[in-house]
């Protein structure tokens, strides 16, 4: 079904749920740094999705509908611009993520970013490393995603 399975929650993603769920309760409460984690878990929430390597766990539709009820809580709370965007980056991702699936047959690969450029690396089974094709869109990913936050952020301004 489009590359989307049922399994299990592994420690990571446990950890990144309980993570996420932690600084959600916390912004929800009138702390000094409240507006410090609001943007820390807006930011968390939308990028994550779009180019970090814990973007391939959203294949796992446990883990992705867990994520979407988070997504919403925020933007529930937080009925801004950040809570907007994290809500559109996760179904943009989606979106990008199925269309590369149909176009190849194969998920996507993400690239990072580290010292010395673009890093390559392999998909969580081994099964194969990142290609050009992988780089490129991972490319465009995150810079139309960023242009898409920015053209958001003037729509709900």
């Amino acid at each position: 079904m489009l590359g989307y399975y049922y399994r299990r929650l592994d420690s990571l993603e446990i950890g990144i749920l309980i993570l996420g769920f932690i600084l959600f309760i916390s912004s929800c409460y009138e702390f000094n740094s409240s507006l410090i984690l609001v943007y820390i878990l807006g930011f968390g929430l939308c990028y994550t999705p779009v180019n970090t390597e814990i973007s391939e766990r959203f294949t796992n539709l446990l883990f992705t509908t867990l994520w979407l009820i988070l997504v919403i809580l925020f933007l529930a709370f937080h009925e801004n611009t950040i809570g907007y965007s994290a809500l559109f980056l996760f179904l943009y991702s989606h979106l990008c993520r199925t269309t590369f699936w149909l176009m190849y047959k194969v998920e996507p690969i993400p690239f990072g970013f580290g010292k010395y450029g673009i890093i390559s690396r392999e998909n969580d089974a081994g099964v194969r490393l990142g290609e050009s094709r992988d780089k490129w869109f991972s490319g465009i990913r995150l810079f139309s995603s960023i242009f898409l936050v920015i053209l958001l952020a003037f729509l709900l301004r």
